[in-house]
């Protein structure tokens, strides 16, 4: 306070003073303490943490969390498709294929589950498993496996039997190579008709067998046929295919899938060929019913001479839409058999 113009101090208080220091410090400790405050919460909420979003938070938050849905999407697509490894299977098709290449065995990848089962090797003593690369007597004892009506017993021979070199003749062929091999617990037992899944058929008798009824050529077949869908008529649409006994005592007894070492029953047979026939009826039924179609003509690819019949492959019947004059190719009838002079339908397709 001022006196006369003479600054005079104050002494009268000194408590005042250290409550105004005691005042400025606290000032100090929570600005400190707001400015760490702020920080953790910036970088709490920067981390996912709740809190009151600003029209540009908003449009961040939905871009963020657009991002995140659409990930695995994205990862999806950016990731080549990888298929899962080949496996043998100790059950090949039941019936054979229309087209060319399952009969003649081109392809070792196509009949490889054909010509080779799988078989689990049985422990030896100490508990390994034993691999048929070996080939000695002790695999030979332990591996082997019987046909369906068990009149052949197929095993792994051994060095010094008559049937070793001829085994592994039969290792060495495309058709019987496997990826399996060299590991423990496979073998591969010997097949003696081996040489019929590389030649496309087995070797039989010349037996007096004939289709019942059928047509006297293929342009005669395939006019029926075009008869028969024209007309809607399924039941002469299934009389132009070969019946289940043709298939199961003129046909398949030729096919090599129907050896015994493949273990495949003629009716297990003729119920998976005549379930794909039945797709290819259905298929020309719904596509070609009520409509008037011509021949033009009959084209073919590979013919096949078995011994008691012939199978005419990759067949197209060429027709035209009288309706329209337009030219067509009927693909539903593949494959065609021939026996004893007469033509059956042998695959519809659908």
């Amino acid at each position: 306070m001022k006196e006369g113009g003479t600054s005079v101090k104050n002494e009268s208080n000194p408590s005042g003073a250290r409550h105004n220091g005691i005042a400025r410090g606290g000032l100090a400790l929570a600005v400190i303490g707001g400015v760490l405050i702020a920080v953790v919460l910036a970088g709490w909420m920067s981390g996912g943490g709740s809190r009151t979003n600003s029209s540009a938070d908003s449009a961040r938050d939905s871009r963020v969390a657009s991002a995140v849905t659409e990930a695995p999407t994205a990862l999806t697509s950016a990731t080549p498709s990888v298929p899962p490894p080949a496996r043998l299977s100790a059950t090949p098709p039941a019936y054979p294929s229309a087209t060319p290449k399952t009969h003649r065995s081109a392809t070792p990848q196509a009949t490889e589950v054909l010509a080779q089962p799988a078989i689990q090797v049985p422990a030896t003593a100490a508990g390994a498993i034993v691999s048929p690369a070996t080939g000695t007597p002790a695999v030979a004892a332990k591996v082997s496996f019987a046909s369906r009506d068990g009149s052949m017993v197929f095993t792994v021979p051994a060095p010094g039997d008559p049937e070793y070199a001829d085994y592994q003749q039969m290792l060495q062929d495309p058709h019987f190579r496997s990826t399996l091999e060299g590991l423990p617990g496979y073998a591969l037992p010997y097949d003696p008709e081996w040489r019929s899944v590389v030649r496309g058929k087995r070797t039989t008798a010349r037996a007096p067998v004939h289709f019942d009824g059928g047509a006297g050529s293929l342009d005669d077949l395939a006019r029926a046929y075009l008869q028969a869908i024209g007309a809607g008529d399924e039941l002469a649409v299934l009389r132009l295919r070969i019946s289940r006994d043709e298939f199961e005592h003129i046909l398949w007894p030729e096919f090599p899938q129907s050896r015994p070492y493949v273990r495949i029953l003629p009716a297990d047979a003729w119920t998976m060929h005549h379930a794909s026939t039945m797709s290819g009826v259905v298929k020309a039924l719904e596509e070609q019913s009520g409509r008037e179609l011509d021949l033009v003509g009959v084209e073919y690819g590979d013919v096949v001479e078995y011994t008691n019949f012939t199978l005419y492959r990759d067949v197209s019947i060429r027709v035209r839409d009288a309706s329209t004059q337009r030219v067509l190719e009927l693909p539903y009838v593949p494959v065609v058999a021939r026996c004893n002079g007469k033509f059956k339908a042998y695959l519809y397709r659908g």
